[in-house]
């Protein structure tokens, strides 16, 4: 069985970030159909909002910082 585990790092300056865990993919590729390789539409769209999120989130952070030091 192959995991693929899927994170994100955000860098606000340099040593400081936050990794994201987006979520793990369990493959058994001797078992696998043509349609069982790469990722599912579904799969697909559930790791781009949990993306969506993260980067929202930096964004955010980053702009929450900058008017605190204001």
């Amino acid at each position: 069985m192959t995991k693929v585990r899927i994170k994100i790092e955000t860098e606000f300056a340099p040593g400081e970030r936050w990794v994201h865990e987006v979520g793990t993919l369990n493959r058994i590729s001797t078992e696998a159909s043509a349609e069982d390789f790469g990722l599912s539409l579904v799969e697909g769209n559930s790791i781009q909002k949990v993306i969506q999120r993260a980067v929202l989130r930096g964004q955010v952070e980053e702009i929450s910082e900058i008017e605190r030091a204001c």
